[in-house]
């Protein structure tokens, strides 16, 4: 989230769940940033398929030209990666960061549509492939950024030591060695 408040060229949202933690989310933001011009959407009901469309249909129907979703799975991804991805919407139609494990760290487009996401089944490391067989079968014109790590697992964690603070590591470990359902 920091490093998209010093994107050019951006406004940004941040689309939530659950969807009734609104002030939690947004205090949290508050006390960590201080100020945060962006602004805080719940997110839509459905799987990840139906929650990705509906955050680029939202960003959309405001009147955005590019709509572009990050994850928030790849804390080390460099400012930079980002802003290219930005600035590859206004000579392509679509933009994917690919991550290790087959899925993307971030999707961008000009134009949102359902079909995007047929079919793509999370967590099955085909989303990539899936969701750029989709883009290209629509016609659209995909950039392609660098691949770049995503923490998913605790398997992902040791790529993370020593390139965060050692608090946010610590943190994000917990919440991953949690047994699931927790």
């Amino acid at each position: 989230l920091a490093k998209s408040l010093r994107l050019h060229g951006a406004d940004v949202f941040v689309f939530y769940l659950p969807r009734d933690r609104g002030p939690a989310v947004e205090q949290l933001v508050m006390s960590r940033f201080g100020r945060f011009e962006g602004r805080f959407v719940p997110q839509a009901a459905g799987d990840l398929s139906a929650r990705l469309h509906a955050a680029l249909a939202h960003l959309h129907g405001l009147g955005y030209e590019r709509q572009f979703v990050l994850g928030t799975d790849s804390p080390t991804l460099p400012l930079e990666i980002i802003q290219r991805g930005v600035d590859s919407l206004s000579d392509h139609d679509a933009v994917l960061g690919p991550s290790w494990n087959g899925a993307y760290y971030l999707i961008g487009l000009t134009q949102p549509d359902a079909r995007i996401f047929a079919d793509v089944a999370w967590g099955s490391g085909m989303e990539l492939s899936r969701t750029f067989a989709n883009l290209t079968g629509l016609g659209r014109k995909v950039a392609m950024l660098p691949r770049w790590q995503d923490v998913d697992s605790p398997d992902d964690l040791p790529f993370l030591e020593g390139q965060v603070r050692t608090a946010d590591y610590q943190r994000l470990k917990s919440i991953l060695m949690e047994p699931k359902g927790a």
